[in-house]
């Protein structure tokens, strides 16, 4: 089931979001992610193998042959490299808080709902919306995330050529465009990304569903 739509506007005001009638049951962000030092799982793992290596490196100095100021310049360049993956860490730490601090998620009684807005220095102003009608029938379904989990709330169905246009980043980072049977339609899943209630949006999504269904 494909329950999905994208939708861009100039300003992220909450009554271009709704439709008529539409009322909000629910809203927040992800509650990791959001501050400079609050590590994903994959920023974990780099963090660990950056610093094995580094220590690996250090550790090679003793065995570098005298003379010639080569101990000096092996010293020299292993800083260099460690600086560089240290820097690589801080901006992708950086990136990572910027797109978290600038997501936000909504449920309503008809739809679940992320926004994004663009921010950055060509960008400012824009605002991308993934809203996903609420169903019965999808599983909403909850992938373990550390420290809370993440919740589907949706699927948008595309077709690839469009694939440039859409917002890659409102999605969860594993979220990966991928080609069904002749390649020419994608499929990406949607979530609510690090919220500690995760459970109970669920419920309450599943409760909103069954309550329109039934009027």
């Amino acid at each position: 089931m494909f329950n999905a739509s994208v939708l861009y506007l100039d300003s992220p005001k909450l009554e271009e979001l709704l439709e008529l009638e539409e009322r909000v049951l629910w809203s927040g962000a992800p509650d990791y992610g959001r501050k400079l030092f609050e590590l994903r799982q994959n920023e974990k793992i780099v963090v660990i193998c950056i610093a094995v290596g580094a220590v690996a490196m250090l550790l090679t100095l003793p065995f570098v042959p005298q003379g010639h100021g080569n101990s000096m310049r092996a010293a020299w360049a292993f800083l260099i490299v460690i600086a560089m993956l240290v820097c690589f860490l801080v901006t992708n730490a950086l990136d990572r808080k910027m797109l978290l601090s600038n997501l936000a998620y909504f449920v309503t009684d008809r739809r679940a709902i992320v926004v994004r807005a663009q921010k950055g220095l060509f960008r400012d102003g824009d605002v991308y919306v993934v809203s996903c009608r609420h169903s019965v029938e999808f599983p909403y379904s909850i992938r373990k995330n550390h420290p809370y989990a993440s919740l589907r709330v949706g699927t948008l169905f595309d077709k690839e050529r469009n694939r440039n246009a859409l917002p890659d980043h409102v999605f969860d980072e594993r979220a990966r465009l991928r080609p069904l049977a002749l390649s020419t339609w994608t499929t990406t899943p949607v979530e609510f990304e690090n919220v500690r209630e995760a459970d109970y949006l669920r419920a309450l999504i599943r409760s909103a569903a069954q309550k329109r269904e039934a009027s």
